[in-house]
Formats: C-alpha cells, sequence, structure tokens
C-alpha cells in the first residue's frame, strides 16, 4: 500500500491461493488507517 506520494506505508506478502481483497482490512489496520474521512482506491480485486 503507498501513499499519495508514492511512498510505500506497508508491505503484506500472502500464499498464491489467498485472494487479495482478504487482506485489505489487514492492510489498512497495519497502515494505520482508521481516520473518517480519507479515500482509499483500489483495484476491483480489493472490492468486497
Amino acid at each position: 500500500m503507498i501513499n499519495s506520494d508514492g511512498m510505500v506505508l506497508v508491505v503484506e506478502t500472502t500464499v498464491a491461493n489467498c485472494h487479495d481483497s482478504k487482506s485489505l482490512l489487514d492492510l489498512l489496520d497495519k497502515a494505520k488507517i482508521q481516520s473518517a474521512g480519507i479515500y482509499v482506491y483500489a483495484v476491483k480485486s480489493y472490492i468486497l
């Protein structure tokens, strides 16, 4: 996950048979993104 400047905030490695959407909430927690009013843009595979 990167911020708007392209700086890496958090990285998570998963096994090949784990869908990307399963790790989205973990990534948000690790990046400490919990504040209202923050936008997160993701590719379609992350949409829950």
